[in-house]
C-alpha cells in the first residue's frame, strides 16, 4: 500500500513545533479489504515535536466515517473527534508493550502514518454502531429488518 502523503519526515528536522494536515476519504479505506469501515472523509491535524533521541505527535482526528450497523446491517454515519499522541522512539526497541511508542530504526527517514491512523481511527469508534432512536424513541433502524429479526426473537411471548 502506497499512501506516500501520509508520511512525516523524521531525520533533519528541526527541534520546533511542525504541523501536518492529512485529508481521508473513501480511497484510505480501500485499502483495507476487510475494514469495518466502509467510507470515510476525516481530516487529520498532526502536530510533531522532534528532539534528538524522541518525537511527539499529537494527532486530532475529525470527521465523518460510514460502517455497517450492528442491528440491521444498514449504513451508518458516525462523527469521529478524538485526540491521539504517539511517541517515536530512535533505534530497534523491543517493547511492545505501550501502543503509543513507535520505534523508528536507524535508516528509516520517516513515519509511514498509514498504519497508524487507520488503528486510531478505528479506536475512535464506538462500541456498538447502532442508528439512534428518533424523537419518539423509535429506533432509525430498517424497520423490515427489524421485523425479521423479532420474528425469531425467542424472549417474545406469542
Amino acid at each position: 500500500m502506497q499512501l506516500k502523503y501520509l508520511r512525516i519526515p523524521v531525520r533533519s528536522t528541526s527541534s520546533e513545533v511542525q504541523e501536518y494536515d492529512f485529508e481521508i476519504d473513501d480511497s484510505f479505506f480501500a485499502n483495507f479489504e476487510y475494514g469495518e469501515i466502509e467510507k470515510g472523509k476525516l481530516k487529520v491535524l498532526v502536530k510533531g515535536l522532534f528532539s534528538n533521541h524522541q518525537i511527539q505527535l499529537d494527532m486530532r482526528i475529525e470527521g465523518v466515517v460510514e460502517v455497517a450497523c450492528d442491528r440491521c446491517l444498514d449504513n451508518l454515519k458516525i462523527n469521529l473527534n478524538s485526540l491521539y499522541t504517539l511517541y517515536g522512539k530512535f533505534g530497534h526497541g523491543t517493547d511492545q508493550e505501550d501502543l503509543d511508542v513507535i520505534w523508528i530504526p536507524d535508516d528509516k527517514h520517516y513515519i509511514d502514518m498509514v498504519p497508524v491512523l487507520y488503528e486510531y481511527i478505528n479506536l475512535s469508534l464506538p462500541l456498538k454502531k447502532i442508528h439512534p432512536d428518533n424523537e419518539d424513541g423509535i429506533s432509525l433502524c430498517n424497520e423490515e429488518m427489524i421485523s425479521r429479526l423479532d420474528e425469531f426473537n425467542v424472549n417474545q411471548e406469542d
